[in-house]
């Protein structure tokens, strides 16, 4: 991280508290370490729903960037993300929005397909305009994402349309994934499908779209968690290197790339003692911040206290929410905390600052309405969409 207490204390200057800083370098090194790891073919796909704020720098510093709604693809509309490495990807994909995306962008993006009603789309739109629509079907992993295998067998047999081009195959699992030989044995079954494609229907990929769900160390320090990073890289870079399939990789990352490149800065607005135990209530909370594995406030992330470094007491940080369940630190060091002093959160670059399942993937919020006998049905709000706060477009004063 390149944002010194120096460069904090210039943004409280410009800021109010509680508020994030994502360092846009830090996050582009990442991808650079992981092309330093990988062979040449391996390329790096950005996932924007880890935090969207860092479409427009990673989309010039990433090979692809991967938007999982519409409201992610607008985003990368917003951020003049280069249509060739967009990837629309995502389990709801509409009729409406899919022609939508098809009208506006056609074969200059490429398109996931979770279901054969969205191969359907794909391949009724293609056969129309004639463009050579790039389709990358999702197979399952047995949940409620992606196509079994036997159908996609069906898609590339032809039974479903050949006006679509079945240009490669997408596989994800799931996140934060600590032992990298479940990766290993997905992989093996990935090469296994592909061999059997390629012997049954002639089929070799020209890209397989891979999300490793490589886990994030939050709570070890930074040498430990850099020694396992590297060590997982080089594992996923060796079992790649050994698989049949030799053709372009990709791999999606958005937790792995932005985790460390965000900091969250929050400021002590009471403090509180009881018998031997201190508390700091401060501005901020778990409504806005919050690390994976965390387990109210029993593990502690990188954080420091702004105006003093020292730590020599044991203090519990609380937030603003009326709720028992508001703890950020259960047992932390800090040195003697005032009201007005700052702390420091980091490695919440991914998925913290949308956390909040209201606005997660960039979905709409739902409309809201009231209803009685005498009034019937009444409309307080429609619904609100969600990509123009997510990144920087808009404020929400300014949304309806």
């Amino acid at each position: 991280m390149t944002l010194t207490a120096e460069k904090i204390s210039e943004a409280l200057r410009m800021a109010q508290t509680p508020f994030y800083i994502f360092d846009t370098d830090e996050a582009a090194g990442e991808i650079r370490r992981m092309h330093e790891v990988f062979p040449e073919r391996v390329k790096v796909c950005f996932s924007i729903k880890a935090n969207p704020y860092l479409t427009e720098a990673l989309g010039k510093a990433a090979d692809y960037v991967e938007a999982c709604s519409f409201g992610e693809l607008r985003i990368c509309e917003r951020k003049k993300v280069p249509e060739e490495k967009i990837v629309l990807s995502g389990v709801n994909k509409g009729k409406d929005d899919l022609l939508g995306a098809l009208k506006r962008h056609g074969s200059r993006i490429t398109y996931t397909a979770e279901s054969l009603m969205q191969w359907e789309v794909l391949e009724q739109f293609a056969e129309q305009t004639g463009e050579d629509i790039r389709v990358m079907p999702r197979l399952t992993d047995g949940s409620q994402f992606g196509m079994d295998k036997s159908e996609i067998e069906e898609i590339l047999a032809g039974k479903h349309g050949k006006s679509a081009r079945v240009y490669g195959i997408h596989y994800f699992s799931g996140t934060q994934k600590k032992n990298i030989g479940r990766t290993t044995e997905e992989l093996d079954m990935i090469d296994g499908c592909l061999q059997d494609w390629k012997a049954a229907y002639g089929f070799e990929p020209m890209r397989l779209e891979f999300g490793s769900g490589m886990a994030v160390d939050y709570f070890s320090d930074e040498e430990t968690m850099r020694s396992r990073e590297k060590k997982d890289l080089e594992a996923l870079s060796d079992k790649l290197q050994a698989m049949a399939y030799q053709g372009e990789v990709t791999l999606e990352f958005g937790r792995r790339i932005a985790a460390t490149s965000g900091i969250y800065v929050t400021a002590v607005a009471d403090v509180k003692r009881r018998g031997g135990h201190r508390f700091a209530i401060v501005d901020g909370g778990i409504h806005q911040v919050s690390w994976y594995g965390q387990m109210m406030g029993m593990k502690i992330p990188p954080v420091y206290c702004l105006e003093k470094p020292e730590r020599k007491q044991e203090w519990s940080v609380f937030g603003s929410l009326c709720s028992m369940n508001d703890v950020l630190l259960r047992s932390a060091q800090f040195g003697e905390l005032d009201i007005g002093d700052h702390l420091v959160f980091g490695r919440c670059g991914a998925y913290a600052p949308t956390e909040g399942m209201l606005t997660f993937l960039s979905r709409d919020l739902p409309g809201m309405w009231t209803w009685s006998e005498k009034e019937g049905l009444r409309r307080l709000r429609g619904l609100l969409p969600t990509d123009g706060l997510n990144c920087g477009a808009a404020e929400l004063k300014n949304i309806e």
